[in-house]
């Protein structure tokens, strides 16, 4: 159940509009230093359940060990990536997980 006056709930945390978690992964992103892992813990298992939105989750996280912030190689900007139990790497969007995921 969504706390009252919250229209979306990821694990602990509350938010009012999809712009609150854009901001709060955004600043997220900008706070973490490269090679940064996000481990599943009560404060970043909001995260986790952020990607698990993702229109493409059932593949695209199938077999994760954890999620890492890293420099994208094209982009050469910060953002978060999938590392695999293979140690192969893919990046997930955290834009369409709120934009086109969340409903």
């Amino acid at each position: 159940m969504i706390s009252v006056g919250y229209k979306y709930k990821l694990a602990n945390k509350y938010f009012n509009t999809k712009s609150e978690i854009h901001t709060e992964i955004s600043n997220f992103i900008l706070n973490h230093n490269p090679g940064y892992i996000i481990k599943n813990n009560n404060n970043n298992n909001w995260i986790y359940e952020l990607f698990k939105t993702h229109p493409n989750a059932k593949t695209k996280l199938l077999n994760m060990k954890y999620l890492k912030v890293d420099i994208h190689p094209q982009y050469r900007i910060k953002c978060i990536f999938i590392i695999y139990k293979d140690n192969s790497v893919d990046d997930i969007s955290f834009r369409r997980c709120i934009y086109e995921g969340i409903k």
